[in-house]
């Protein structure tokens, strides 16, 4: 009679292996106390490459980009710290039930301390030049960076209303130019384009589209303003010429965005786990909370958060834009 063997089926010893192989990660624990990007930086360890790798490969410079002239770079540094070690310390109190609603991986506040560690080297360096032009090179690149974001914000209030008006297929002969702030230039473009587009339909278009544009509030004095933007970014472009400094305004801002891009994977991963446990406490945002909250609610894939009811179940932890037509 044949033995049977005794030993356990090859499929269940590599199933077994591969379980002790990767277990679950566990989420770093900080000290008490404050703790600085120095600090968080040594305390995380040295960053995942290859989790740093795939996570920028969904983004160009321009997605960067766009999030940097949105924000300052005094309130990155501001705002970084404390948003890195509040959001380890609430993980570190969640149940394993509750933490694993929290989708973020545990690598990732790492390579977030560290890119906020480069951002704070890249602003010293931006901010080295000759004492004649420190100055005055401050205000122009100021003025920039202000007219970039507000054109940005138009760009995208105009676009996501034009989308409304005539649907998507209606836009796909404009959607390129309407979404490339890859350079001053670019963004200039997109905003002519759209104004052009609107007068286009008012001169030649079906009568609903007309209608449709009008609702929207998408006129001519639409056009005017998106024009009128343009025209503020041409005038505050030429003061970017070269300095002697080792980083430039458009190096720091896609720095900004690097950092920034980071931070909403955090936030979106607590409030969406909030849709589940209304309990489970926000990572602290301070000067760019409302940057971060606006890129939520508008986002095309996810509502806005409803509001939650915190008191149902304790928890276990104990860029300014003037007004422009149409609305948001």
């Amino acid at each position: 009679m044949a033995k049977h063997s005794t030993q356990p089926h090859p499929a269940a010893v590599s199933t077994t292996a591969a379980k002790q192989a990767h277990p679950r990660p566990a989420f770093p624990v900080l000290d008490d106390g404050i703790h600085d990007l120095d600090g968080l930086r040594a305390a995380l360890g040295k960053p995942d490459e290859k989790l740093r790798r795939l996570i920028f490969r969904n983004h160009t410079e321009t997605d960067f980009f766009e999030w940097g002239v949105e924000a300052a770079s005094k309130d990155i540094m501001e705002d970084a710290p404390r948003f890195i070690s509040s959001s380890v310390r609430i993980l570190a109190t969640l149940s394993p039930e509750r933490l694993a609603l929290v989708h973020v991986p545990p690598w990732l506040f790492a390579i977030l301390a560290d890119e906020a560690g480069t951002h704070v080297t890249m602003a010293t360096s931006h901010a080295t030049v000759s004492d004649t032009e420190g100055e005055a090179l401050k205000k122009r690149e100021g003025r920039l960076k202000k007219e970039m974001g507000l054109g940005v914000a138009m760009r995208d209030r105009v676009f996501g209303c034009l989308r409304n008006a005539v649907g998507d297929a209606g836009v796909t002969t404009i959607r390129a130019a309407a979404t490339d702030a890859s350079s001053p230039d670019a963004l200039m473009k997109g905003l002519q384009t759209l104004a052009s587009f609107i007068r286009a339909t008012f001169e030649s278009g079906s009568e609903d589209d007309k209608s449709a544009l009008e609702a929207f509030q998408a006129d001519e004095q639409c056009a005017a303003d998106l024009e009128a933007r343009a025209k503020s970014i041409k005038d505050a472009s030429p003061t970017t010429a070269a300095t002697g400094k080792r980083v430039s305004q458009r190096e720091l801002d896609i720095q900004d965005g690097r950092v920034l891009v980071l931070m909403d994977i955090v936030v979106r991963a607590f409030k969406l786990a909030r849709k589940s446990d209304g309990s489970i406490l926000l990572p602290e945002l301070n000067r760019l909370k409302a940057l971060l909250d606006s890129r939520w609610k508008t986002s095309s894939k996810e509502p806005a958060e409803p509001p939650v009811n915190t008191a149902a179940k304790p928890n276990g932890s104990g860029k300014t834009d003037e007004a422009a037509r149409p609305p948001a």
